[in-house]
């Protein structure tokens, strides 16, 4: 599904969570063409340690969370409530990129283009980006919403809010792609390491 040559490289605790480092590099480096001189801006609030680990790193890398959450929490804090259109980009321009090119490719060749199917694409394209974050289980879909439940989530992300903002970006761009019109509820419980999300269209 990682179209490259080289193999993963560990960067820091190999049993920490982790996203790959060209979803964090994407995710940075596409500001500008959503607003200009964003980057700049939200590149200046991750920690220069953080930054130059983010730089250095090759695609295929991982990057902790402990360096990674301050990406979203940057672009957050950046762009306002902006920052749920943003994320929503990202999702369909990775979709077309080497990290989940292959994933979506089959996931049109098979189910068609639709909220659901791109549902029951992601226990494959979700390891690819996060890794150790939960574990994912698909719920049954309806005619016109589909959603996921998350297990055994890292803290982090409870930790870091900024994470179930870009999470909740992501499944709205579901509809983006499949160009229909609808909302997306996430549900997030602490106590219980849980996550669910629907997205719900027409």
């Amino acid at each position: 599904m990682v179209e490259c040559e080289a193999q993963d490289r560990e960067v820091g605790d190999p049993r920490a969570p982790a996203v790959r480092a060209r979803a964090v590099q994407d995710a940075l480096g596409q500001l500008d063409a959503f607003e200009p001189g964003t980057t700049e801006a939200a590149r200046r609030l991750v920690p220069a340690e953080s930054l130059a680990l983010i730089d250095a790193s090759r695609a295929t890398d991982w990057i902790p969370a402990a360096h990674d959450w301050h990406v979203p929490a940057a672009i957050v804090e950046t762009l306002g409530p902006r920052a749920d259109a943003y994320f929503r980009s990202v999702l369909t321009r990775q979709l077309e990129a080497p990290l989940l090119r292959s994933t979506w490719t089959a996931t049109q060749r098979l189910l068609g283009i639709s909220p659901a199917a791109l549902f029951y694409a992601v226990p494959l394209g979700w390891p690819v980006i996060y890794r150790d974050f939960g574990s994912i289980r698909i719920l049954p879909h309806k005619a016109h919403a589909a959603g996921l439940r998350m297990t055994q989530v890292a803290p982090d992300v409870f930790e870091h809010p900024a994470y179930l903002t870009s999470f909740k970006g992501f499944f709205g761009g579901f509809l983006d792609v499949c160009k229909r019109d609808g909302e997306v509820e996430l549900t997030a419980a602490p106590d219980t390491a849980t996550v669910e999300i629907t997205v719900r269209w027409t």
